[in-house]
């Protein structure tokens, strides 16, 4: 469980204290971080556990907690490459949950995609810094979108490349008579 918290400036900065931090996130959580979770901020147990199954979908839902919290949850997939044998590879989405509990953000998923370690990291948006939670969940959506263009764009350059191959194969100059 990482834990951040967001400066006036828009700097996210990772402090131990995940209780109070504005944003937490949680990557394959365990029965602790899953209680932890649903004691500290009442969330529903499917909230957290439903970014684990890979065949989830996206989805949005909101309830109240016994505090009378509103939970808000956003459920996005999230492209990521795998290499099935060396000449293949397998495109998969994956899901990862956007949480928030009155002031506090919380992403959950089972391995952290390279987009949101960018942004944890600082590196994403530096000439416009994330200084409210809806900002930090609109950068998590457009490194989402861009994700899924670079995708997008590796699979039509294959489709290219095969296009090509496939020309030069059929065209066959030994038939010629």
């Amino acid at each position: 469980m990482r834990a951040f918290n967001l400066s006036d400036k828009g700097v996210y900065s990772q402090t131990k204290n995940w209780k109070s931090a504005e944003w937490i996130h949680v990557e394959n959580p365990d029965s602790d971080d899953v209680a932890d979770l649903m004691s500290t901020f009442g969330i529903p147990m499917d909230y957290i556990l439903d970014s684990l199954d890979e065949y989830e979908i996206p989805r949005q839902e909101r309830v109240n907690n016994g505090s009378g919290d509103s939970i808000n949850l956003l459920i996005v997939l999230f492209p990521k490459m795998r290499s099935v044998q060396e000449k293949f590879t397998e495109y998969h989405t994956y899901p990862l949950s956007i949480i928030t509990v009155n002031d506090t953000l919380i992403t959950i998923c089972k391995e952290t995609p390279s987009f949101l370690t960018r942004i944890m990291k600082n590196e994403s948006f530096k000439n416009e810094p994330a200084t409210t939670q809806q900002h930090i969940i609109l950068y998590i959506l457009w490194e989402l979108t861009k994700s899924f263009v670079h995708h997008l764009r590796e699979i039509d350059g294959t489709i290219e490349d095969l296009q090509i191959k496939i020309t030069s194969a059929t065209h066959n100059e030994h038939f010629i008579i």
